[in-house]
């Protein structure tokens, strides 16, 4: 996968614009996300129209009611003033038929597919179909004021709320599909599996902070720590400053020897003087939390009639599965609910607390 996204991103970002335009809801979904983010009043009521006459069953109940609500609110709300973020659903079963390599990547692959696709294809995507908007629209305006309609839009899809992708119509298939969490094992980290159960439990919707931005106390150096799902969402803080790494130790032996004039930041004194790579261990934050999602995790009890011998020979704690549903799918279940849940499998450690 690695060296898919390295060597060769246009021959994935090729297999996924190949599926939208084989695919026509998954195109006319972003088009309504892109519509309801950048508030274009003129698409929203075609892409109403379009929404119940068109595509009948190109998307889920949920899904249609939501964007039906977008396009049809008298006040025109802009997206990013409803939720924090957007799931776009993707039917893996075409994606396996028309882009065989782009789902190959999905099921073998997950975590860095999905993640490449959100953070550079579906942005890419989204930008261009803005654009070709943009340029099937009324040119009544003036030429001044239809440019700055235009940054304005852009600027709307930027800050607008990311989508994430969820995987829909998972065939069946032995690999994927666990009957019992015990048949969850450590070779799976990493792995998508697909496994039905009960809620036996639903604890309470919190919200975690994904991102923050730190600097250094002894360089001045700021660098963004993320959430750390294996240590249960909590902030990745590391022990020694970022600047210490061997990227900057090289950049600082190359502008010795050009004899350039390093910057100094920080507090002054001996470590404003001093050269060579930090190895500060104390941080501040900047500002304020900004990015957060919701999280909230639940224990899912097998209920197939071929776990009854799995569950009569071992105690019920075992039976029970840990499920951390983020961000649009956090509070979405509660405790009784049957449902079949296609994720991720990863690992939980404690977290490492210095001089203990």
């Amino acid at each position: 996968m690695d060296s898919l996204r390295e060597a060769a991103p246009s021959q994935i970002r090729a297999e996924f614009l190949r599926f939208l335009a084989t695919t026509p809801s998954h195109l006319f979904t972003l088009g309504l996300y892109v519509s309801a983010a950048t508030n274009v009043s003129a698409k929203s009521a075609l892409f109403a129209s379009l929404l119940s006459a068109q595509t009948p069953g190109g998307l889920s109940s949920s899904a249609a009611a939501f964007w039906r609500a977008v396009a049809l609110d008298p006040q025109r709300r802009a997206l990013h003033e409803m939720v924090s973020t957007v799931s776009f659903e993707v039917d893996l079963l075409s994606l396996l038929h028309q882009a065989p390599l782009l789902g190959a990547a999905v099921v073998n692959k997950p975590r860095e597919t999905l993640a490449f696709l959100e953070t550079d294809v579906v942005r890419d995507v989204a930008a261009s179909l803005l654009r070709h908007m943009q340029s099937c629209g009324d040119h009544d305006m003036q030429s001044k004021e239809a440019e700055e309609k235009r940054q304005e839009e852009q600027l709307l899809l930027r800050s607008a709320p990311p989508l994430k992708i969820r995987l829909t119509h998972i065939p069946k298939d032995k690999y994927m599909e666990r009957r019992t969490p015990l048949q969850i094992r450590t070779s799976d980290e990493g792995k998508l599996v697909v496994i039905t159960g009960r809620v036996a439990r639903a604890g309470d919707l919190q919200a975690v902070e994904e991102e923050r931005t730190m600097s250094c106390r002894q360089c001045g150096e700021c660098f963004r720590v993320f959430a750390c799902a294996e240590q249960g969402y909590q902030l990745d803080i590391p022990l020694k400053c970022p600047a210490g790494s061997a990227a900057i130790r090289e950049q600082l032996r190359a502008r010795a020897a050009s004899q350039e004039k390093v910057p100094q930041r920080g507090r002054g004194g001996f470590w404003g003087r001093r050269r060579g790579p930090c190895e500060g261990e104390t941080f501040d934050s900047l500002g304020e939390a900004t990015c957060l999602m919701d999280y909230q995790e639940i224990k899912l009890r097998c209920s197939l009639a071929g776990a009854r011998k799995y569950l009569s020979r071992d105690p019920a704690h075992r039976a029970l599965l840990p499920v951390v549903l983020l961000r649009h799918l956090a509070g979405t279940v509660s405790m009784g609910d049957i449902v079949t849940v296609v994720g991720i499998v990863g690992r939980r450690w404690q977290r490492v607390v210095r001089d203990m």
